[in-house]
C-alpha cells in the first residue's frame, strides 16, 4: 500500500519523455543510456546501467532515450514511496 515497483523499457529513440511523481521516486538504470533533465534548472546528467537517483515529490524531469531501439531496449526501474511511509 506504501509503494510501486515500476520496470520501463524503451523500444524507441525518444525525447524530452515527461515523468512526475506527488511522491518520493528511486530511479535505477538497468539497461542502455537515458539524459536527465529537471524541469525549471539547468541540471542534466547522462545515466548509465548501474547509477540510480532519487527524485523529490512533485519534482518533474523530462527524459531522452537516445540510444533506446527494439534489439536494445533502454530499461529503468523506479520504486515509488509514499511521503506518509517515509514520515
Amino acid at each position: 500500500d506504501s509503494s510501486e515497483l515500476s520496470i520501463y523499457d524503451t523500444y524507441q529513440s525518444a525525447q524530452k519523455v515527461a515523468l512526475h511523481s506527488n511522491e518520493l521516486l528511486f530511479c535505477a538504470m538497468l539497461s542502455g543510456k537515458k539524459v536527465m533533465h529537471v524541469e525549471r534548472s539547468q541540471y542534466h546528467k547522462v545515466f548509465l546501467p548501474h547509477e540510480s537517483f532519487v527524485l523529490a515529490p512533485e519534482q518533474g524531469v523530462l527524459i531522452d532515450f537516445p540510444q533506446a531501439s527494439m534489439h536494445a531496449p533502454t530499461t529503468c526501474l523506479a520504486i515509488e514511496i509514499s511521503t506518509d511511509k517515509i514520515t
